[in-house]
């Protein structure tokens, strides 16, 4: 059976809001003006704060926040997810630099990692240099991953973190519980 779809307009509202945040994406691509917040993770060992979580974000030209559930999609269609990728990288390691995080006891800062960007050849090269060239410990990132990369190349995925892993660098699981559990996948990876 076929399906009619009317075009009304709620549907071109939503068509232009999707160009408008797809233009402001490519710009703030282009520019690298995207954003990095650091959200404080509180170790109740320790009773300090140990670490951070990294959150990009993006704002349109009135300087309000677009959701990120509305601007990652986009970058991942238009492909542009690998540039966004190391936007997030450079971002979070010139923060941990300019904010001296190192001497106010932050032991980790924690970045997510994209399934594309896992998949690419030469990520963990690629990774160790946009970290190095911020003069920075390796020991510092912990990259957050959704257990759907687990499922989608286990092989590649694993690659990459025994070539990231010997750097003192760390990888969490993000989400997880939220697909399709597999406890015996997640003891296979150094999480």
């Amino acid at each position: 059976s076929s399906e009619i779809k009317s075009i009304d307009e709620e549907f071109i509202k939503m068509y232009k809001e999707k160009l408008r945040i797809q233009k402001i994406v490519d710009k703030a691509i282009a520019n690298e003006t995207f954003e990095v917040f650091l959200q404080p993770i509180y170790d109740l060992k320790k009773k300090r704060f140990t670490g951070a979580e990294s959150l990009i974000r993006l704002r349109d030209p009135d300087g309000k926040f677009i959701s990120p559930a509305l601007f990652i999609p986009e970058t991942e269609k238009n492909g542009k997810i690998l540039e966004l990728g190391d936007i997030s990288i450079k971002k979070t390691c010139q923060f941990i630099c300019d904010g001296k995080l190192q001497e106010l006891g932050i032991e980790k800062v924690n970045i997510n990692l994209s399934m594309v960007q896992c998949m690419q050849d030469n990520i963990a090269e690629h990774i160790l240099e946009l970290i190095r060239a911020y003069n920075i410990p390796e020991k510092m990132i912990r990259f957050e991953i959704t257990e759907t990369i687990t499922t989608s190349n286990p092989e590649k995925l694993m690659n990459v973190m025994n070539k990231l892993t010997p750097h003192g660098i760390e990888f969490a699981l993000d989400d997880y519980g939220t697909g399709y559990s597999n406890t015996s996948r997640l003891l296979t990876f150094p999480f």
